[in-house]
């Protein structure tokens, strides 16, 4: 069993394996996927203790699948082993989050601008289209909107960082990534109006139309700074930011 009851978890079902040779891989595979997107979602909320035996029980599987699925995650850093108590989906600290703020200041754009500068024709399309949607979406007033521009953002930089050419750079936006998703999806429970509206960087369609990857990195940057601020915002006002984790809202 969970040692504490799990935020809105929702019923984790898995579809039958015909292949018997391949059965345990693809249940590990399957069990990986759905932890992960309930920590990502934060239906397994941030700081909670599991054991592999209450999710066993949960999704109607062996141990062995669901200790590989956790190994996988704990090597993702999205859950951490604890020594013969089982594990704990890896908390967010008001810190923590800005820390990884910061550091997506550094990382998201240098994926812009190599991903600009080395991708495809094909790719830089969909980079640039995605790009101009996010700025079509104008100033951002609502939390609705901000959510929107998340998605936005995040299938852009995904196809950035593919774009890139580096394996490590593409690695470590995965993880970031995943990092950033649930810090984004427990900041748009709360109810707050925007303090300071999210503008779209000045000289950004400038940028994207000469095809200048330094100039569109620099707009990028202002965005992410724009985000981090907003992000801050919200925590400020968290009810549990007195504590050293952050906890869902109830």
């Amino acid at each position: 069993m969970y040692d504490k009851p799990m935020t809105s978890v929702r019923r984790l079902d898995l579809v039958s394996v015909s292949d018997r040779g391949s059965e345990s891989r693809s249940l590990a595979d399957a069990a990986y996927e759905k932890i992960r997107e309930s920590i990502l979602t934060c239906h397994l909320a941030p700081g909670v203790r599991i054991t592999e035996r209450g999710v066993a029980t949960e999704m109607g599987l062996g141990i062995s699948p669901i200790r590989e699925a956790l190994t996988r995650l704990d090597h993702e850093g999205l859950v951490r082993t604890l020594p013969r108590k089982g594990y704990q989906v890896s908390p967010l600290t008001v810190k923590g989050v800005d820390d990884l703020f910061e550091f997506w200041e550094i990382l998201g754009p240098v994926i812009v601008q190599r991903g600009l500068a080395n991708g495809t024709p094909d790719q830089r399309a969909q980079a640039i289209s995605g790009f101009e949607e996010i700025l079509d979406a104008g100033t951002l007033h609502t939390h609705e909107e901000v959510e929107r521009s998340v998605e936005l953002s995040e299938r852009t930089f995904q196809i950035l960082a593919e774009s890139s050419g580096n394996e490590y750079l593409l690695n470590t936006y995965l993880r970031t990534s995943a990092a950033l998703s649930r810090v984004w999806a427990l900041i748009l429970t709360a109810e707050a109006v925007l303090r300071v509206p999210i503008d779209p960087p000045a000289g950004a369609r400038s940028a994207l139309a000469r095809g200048d990857s330094v100039a569109t990195a620099d707009c990028a940057l202002s965005y992410i700074r724009q985000f981090r601020n907003y992000a801050q915002y919200i925590l400020i006002q968290w009810p549990s930011v007195v504590a050293t984790e952050i906890a869902p809202l109830s």
